[in-house]
């Protein structure tokens, strides 16, 4: 079964891996005089970009590369926009392990591009993410000012070991809604209470700009990082013992296909590029197994038979990290690995054993004996699952699914793994 999965794998997979990383989409490239219309390789940027690869037609070979020194702005058309900017960049550290014992508002001068969150009448909120951290920066649209909004942590001893941070970040928003008669009791209220986040900082510079609750709750509804789906599968599951002697025991493993129903959503590293995902997969199914083995006594004709039948009962959680190395909008393949957690009930867990302890004229053994709860079975057990599979058109899921079981399993003397084959609706916001 191993094998047919990396057949598999590499049937969706292989072709496509080379581009991986291309991935071009409309839009435009301001230098320091110019407004180039074209193509830009929009990847799953986790810090900001420091080049960007440019070419002016989809089906062009030759391709420019702009950086901070040689472009402006650049935006992927209705997806995203950066802006360069040139001033200070805070380098406190904001991670607990790594606070100092006093306020750090050290920065250096730097030249990088930040992007754009949000753009109104009045104010932008625009973000810069390195290896440091992930710092958030207020603009003055009419006069066209670029702040870094700040936030200070570090260890205070005044009485004990404390955190203490500082919020200047809160002020600069409020002399922003004041400037602009923005600011309402409500919103004063709503500034002190924020967090340095990217979703308290998105409601309140939209507010400045003048976009109701109800409007910024729409807006966040339609930014949403969350895909629901549902689908059906069906699992070959092959089951068989740990342990052989193989000088004196045979034995045939137990195939069963069962059909399954899937309910998961996916969580969107960047909701526009739509490449790299956590999928949390719940699904259950149902199985049943029948195991022969055969052991013989060399120099003897004894002989034993064992007949042990299992039905469960089994559900499953399934989280998986995946990442589409092929993206267009009519057709994406993707690959992916996780851990899954599985809860079983067990509602048949018998062994027959027959003993022969002379030739086998009748057909018929000496004695028999039948076992109820013949083994002690695991209700939860663990398996490693590695995915490959295809979306069409953002609605339509096609996937195959390894699942390597973790010893113990299910018991330490049972060995299991399974290949699913599913369908799954995708309930994508257009």
């Amino acid at each position: 079964m191993r094998q047919t999965f990396t057949l598999l794998f590499f049937l969706l997979a292989a072709p496509f891996l080379s581009l991986g990383q291309v991935n071009f989409k409309p839009g435009l490239v301001v230098t320091n005089g110019d407004t180039l219309k074209g193509y830009i390789n929009y990847q799953e940027w986790i810090k900001n970009p420091e080049a960007i690869l440019f070419k002016h037609a989809l089906t062009s070979q030759e391709q420019q590369t702009f950086t901070v020194h040689n472009c402006t702005y650049f935006e992927i058309t209705g997806l995203e926009a950066y802006h360069r900017y040139v001033g200070p960049v805070s380098m406190n550290e904001l991670k607990t392990a790594n606070l100092p014992s006093s306020p750090d508002i050290a920065a250096v001068t730097d030249t990088v591009f930040l992007k754009e969150l949000v753009h109104g009448p009045y104010a932008a909120l625009l973000s810069y993410a390195d290896a440091v951290k992930t710092r958030y920066f207020l603009k003055d649209v009419a006069g066209d000012a670029v702040q870094e909004m700040l936030y200070v942590r570090y260890f205070s001893y005044e009485m004990g070991r404390d955190i203490k941070v500082l919020t200047p970040y809160r002020g600069q928003l409020w002399g922003l809604a004041t400037k602009y008669e923005r600011g309402t009791a409500a919103l004063e209220g709503n500034i002190k209470r924020i967090r340095y986040s990217e979703s308290d900082l998105r409601q309140i510079v939209s507010q400045i700009n003048g976009l109701s609750a109800h409007e910024h709750k729409q807006l966040k509804k339609n930014n949403s990082k969350i895909r629901f789906l549902a689908g059906m599968g069906i699992n070959r599951s092959t089951l068989s013992y740990q342990t052989l002697d193989a000088s004196r025991e045979t034995q045939e493993a137990s195939v069963a296909y069962s059909p399954a129903l899937l309910l998961g959503f996916d969580t969107f590293l960047n909701r526009n590029t739509r490449r790299l995902l956590v999928r949390s997969e719940l699904y259950a199914a149902k199985a049943s197994y029948n195991l022969h083995k055969e052991r013989t006594w060399p120099g003897t004709k004894s002989r034993e038979h064992n007949d042990y039948e299992l039905d469960s009962y089994t559900f499953t959680y399934s989280p998986q990290l995946i990442y589409h190395a092929y993206s267009t909008d009519a057709l994406k393949v993707y690959v992916g690995g996780g851990f899954s957690v599985h809860y079983s009930h067990y509602t048949q867990n018998k062994n027959t054993t027959s003993r022969f302890y002379h030739d086998d004229i009748t057909g018929e053994p000496d004695y028999t004996t039948t076992r109820d709860n013949y083994l002690g079975l695991y209700s939860l057990w663990y398996t490693v699952p590695l995915k490959a599979g295809v979306v069409k058109s953002d609605k339509y899921d096609l996937g195959v699914t390894y699942f390597y079981s973790l010893k113990p399993g299910m018991n330490s003397s049972l060995k299991y793994n399974a290949l699913q084959v599913s369908l799954s609706y995708l309930f994508t916001k257009q």
